[in-house]
């Protein structure tokens, strides 16, 4: 049964109207805001309940989970930092400190703490998503496969493993496996453009031109406004030699976007 946020926050607030000085109140009525994505009530309702309490390290920890979805990755770090000296030491806020790492490009401290994530709960699936993304930036491709190898392996069901090892696959040349894993993202994700292009990517370059265009199709389909799908679809039914298709299709992407016609 959902939850009815909108009533949590009435009723907190009236809690607050009582006992101004209640901090339980104010993160309790912070983390409703939080899961009706209001984070800029979320964060300063939970500034507040630090105000009132500065040693509860749970609040920095949800302070710092809002600056991150507000895209405040300096402050998230900041929180979760000081959550951490407050006593937290799980694999849940190692992992999520560095996904704000990573969002700051700061790889090799994102790797830090993702491995510390893993130590503290070895099956925890989001720092090895984390992990793989960062090995995957710093073009460690085998390192990239060997993190989404166990987050498939601990969970069937994770699609973004298995694009962004598809994908990996596709780098290295090996396109049956990444045709493969494309195939799971799909049947996971059906109505994700990303994977039917990427897939037909792989098509076009086994030259398998009327599978790749299948895929394109798909894809725009799905994302009819995708000009790079447009090009790629154009030149496969060039290398086909059915003109007038490459020929709409380039005149298709033209229209699109004017402006970077090569």
């Amino acid at each position: 049964m959902e939850k009815d946020y909108d009533q949590i926050i009435a009723d907190y607030t009236q809690a607050i109207k009582k006992n101004p000085s209640d901090a339980e109140a104010y993160r309790n009525r912070g983390e409703a805001y939080s899961h009706k994505d209001d984070y800029k009530q979320a964060i300063a309702d939970f500034t507040q309940a630090i105000h009132l309490n500065p040693s509860n390290a749970k609040v920095y920890e949800n302070r710092g989970y809002a600056y991150s979805k507000n895209k405040d990755y300096d402050q998230a770090i900041a929180d979760y930092t000081h959550a951490i000296l407050l006593g937290i030491n799980d694999a849940i806020i190692y992992s999520n400190r560095g996904g704000m790492y990573y969002y700051k490009r700061d790889y090799d401290q994102a790797i830090v703490d993702c491995t510390q994530a893993i130590k503290l709960d070895p099956n925890y699936v989001s720092a090895y998503n984390i992990r793989s993304c960062v090995h995957f930036m710093k073009n460690d491709y085998d390192q990239t496969i060997t993190d989404c190898n166990k987050a498939i392996q601990m969970d069937f069901n994770d699609t973004d493993a298995y694009f962004l090892r598809g994908y990996v696959y596709f780098i290295k040349n090996d396109y049956d496996l990444a045709i493969m894993d494309y195939n799971k993202a799909i049947q996971l994700s059906p109505n994700d453009a990303n994977a039917y292009t990427n897939r037909g990517d792989a098509y076009y370059y086994k030259e398998d031109y009327d599978q790749a265009i299948a895929d394109y199709n798909k894809a725009i389909q799905l994302n009819p406004n995708d000009v790079e799908v447009y090009d790629k679809r154009g030149l496969a039914y060039f290398l086909k030699k059915d003109y007038d298709n490459a020929i709409a299709d380039y005149a298709q992407a033209i229209r699109l976007n004017p402006h970077e016609v090569e």
